[in-house]
């Protein structure tokens, strides 16, 4: 496992593509979720950037 989609669940560690995908959202650490999910944005964000055919396209 990546640890990608690892998550807090009422104090324990969850992985979404094992123990997932349903869980109760009142016992999920969301703060944590949101500021791990953050570390990969810069590589996301230049992905898109290479990849996407709308903001690579020659206008002229």
């Amino acid at each position: 496992m990546c640890g990608g989609c690892r998550l807090t669940v009422a104090g324990q560690t969850k992985f979404a593509c094992v123990d997932g995908p349903g869980f109760d959202g009142h016992e999920v650490d969301f703060d944590e979720l949101i500021s791990r999910n953050r570390i990969y944005e810069d590589f996301e964000n230049r992905k898109r950037e290479e990849n996407c055919r709308l903001l690579n396209q020659d206008v002229t």
